[in-house]
C-alpha cells in the first residue's frame, strides 16, 4: 500500500524516479509536489499531485495524481515511485509537445499551396506522396487530421460530423470564402496599373486588401458593426468555384435568403437593370466592343457571373434589346442557316 497525501508530506520527494509498474519503464523524475490542503484545516493535506519532468523529452511535464489506483509502491531506498496510469493519463501531457513538433514539421513541408491565402492542412496522400511518413505517424499519434487541424487552426477540406450544423461555423467558412475571393486586374485605361477585384461582391480596392484572419475567420453574427452589410455569396458563384459544401449547408439551413436573415448578411439578388446595363456598357468599352457581348467573351474574361445576371434577365438577345443593342450573331450557327438556305435553293 502506498502512503497517504499526509505522510508524504515528511519526505523530500524531489529528484525520485517515477517508474511504471508493470514495465518498468522510467517516466520522469518529480520536479515538484503539489499539495491540496483542507478549507477547513490548512495544516491537514488532503490531496496532493506529483509534477513529474520527462527528462527523455524536454518540454513534458506530468502531473500525476497521488492516490492508491495510480501509486502502487514506494521504494524509498532506491527512491522511486512505482505507478499504474489510467489510459491516456500520460498522453494528455505529451500531446502539446507532440503539437509542437507537427506544426513545425507543417510549417516546414509548407502549409500554403497555390490559390490559398490561409494555411491548410494537407491530405494524408499529399504527405505520403512527399514522403512525410513519420509526419503521418505523428499526427496520428495526436489524434488524426481533423483533431490536429482544429487545435492547429488549419483549414481542412474535411470538416469534423456535425461542424455544418452550427450556425457560427457557417458564418465563418462564409466569411473566408469572401475573405480569398480577391484578384488582381489591371486598368487598360490607366496604363495597365494593378486594382483589386472581389468576384463574389464585385467590390472594387485600389489597394491591396488586408489578408484574412489566418487563424480564425470573425463571422458576422459576433461583429455587429458588419451586420447587414457583409455580403451573401451566391448560389451559382459556390457552385462555379466547387464551393459544394458551403452551398449544401447553406441549404440544409433553409436556403440562401433564410441564411442570409438569419446571419444578418446582405443577400445578393438579381441585379437591378440599371446596374447590369451600366456593367455590360463599361466592358464594351474595355474591350472596344460595339456589339452586345458573346457569352463566350464574357467568359473568356472571367465574367462568368455577368453572364449569369445577364440570363437571369432573359438572356443576351433580350438584354440587348433593352440596351438598344444589337447582339453578336453566332457566325456558325449563320455558316449553317445559309448552307441550309442554298441547299433549299438547289432543291428548288
Amino acid at each position: 500500500m502506498s502512503p497517504s497525501a499526509q505522510d508524504i508530506l515528511e519526505w523530500d520527494l524531489e529528484g525520485w524516479k517515477v517508474v511504471l509498474e508493470e514495465t518498468g519503464e522510467v517516466v520522469g523524475r518529480v520536479e515538484e509536489v503539489l499539495n491540496l490542503c483542507s478549507f477547513w484545516d490548512p495544516s491537514v493535506v488532503e490531496y496532493c499531485m506529483l509534477k513529474v519532468f520527462d527528462s527523455n523529452s524536454p518540454g513534458i511535464e506530468y502531473l500525476i495524481p497521488w492516490v492508491e489506483d495510480i501509486v502502487k509502491e514506494v521504494d524509498c531506498n532506491a527512491e522511486r515511485i512505482f505507478i499504474k496510469p489510467p489510459e491516456g493519463l500520460l498522453e494528455l501531457a505529451k500531446r502539446p509537445e507532440l503539437l509542437r513538433k507537427i506544426r513545425t514539421a507543417l510549417e516546414e513541408f509548407g502549409l500554403h499551396t497555390e490559390g490559398q491565402k490561409e494555411p491548410h492542412m494537407p491530405t494524408r496522400r499529399q504527405l505520403q506522396a512527399a514522403g512525410e511518413y513519420e509526419l503521418v505517424e505523428m499526427i496520428m499519434d495526436a489524434g488524426g487530421f481533423s483533431s490536429v487541424a482544429q487545435d492547429l487552426r488549419l483549414r481542412t477540406k474535411r470538416r469534423p460530423v456535425g461542424y455544418w450544423e452550427d450556425l457560427q461555423n457557417l458564418d465563418s467558412e462564409i466569411e473566408a470564402f469572401l475573405a480569398e475571393s480577391w484578384r488582381e486586374e489591371q486598368n487598360p485605361e490607366t496604363a495597365g496599373k494593378t486594382y483589386y477585384v472581389n468576384l463574389v461582391t464585385r467590390e472594387q480596392l485600389a489597394e491591396k486588401p488586408a489578408s484574412p484572419s489566418i487563424m480564425d475567420p470573425t463571422p458576422v453574427s459576433m461583429d455587429w458593426s458588419d451586420t447587414g452589410t457583409a455580403v451573401m455569396p451566391r448560389a451559382h458563384i459556390l457552385r462555379k468555384l466547387g464551393r459544394f459544401d458551403l452551398h449544401n449547408a447553406i441549404t440544409m439551413h433553409g436556403g440562401y435568403k433564410e441564411v442570409a436573415q438569419q446571419l444578418g448578411r446582405m443577400h445578393l439578388g438579381r441585379r437591378e437593370v440599371t446596374d447590369l446595363e451600366s456593367e455590360i456598357r463599361n466592358f464594351m468599352r474595355e474591350h472596344n466592343l460595339s456589339l452586345f457581348p458573346k457569352p463566350s467573351q464574357l467568359i473568356a474574361e472571367k465574367q462568368e457571373d455577368l453572364l449569369a445576371a445577364v440570363r437571369e434577365h432573359g438572356g443576351v438577345v433580350a438584354v440587348a434589346k433593352k440596351m438598344g443593342l444589337r447582339a453578336q450573331r453566332n457566325g456558325e450557327r449563320m455558316k449553317m442557316l445559309c448552307s441550309a438556305c442554298r441547299v433549299q435553293i438547289i432543291l428548288k
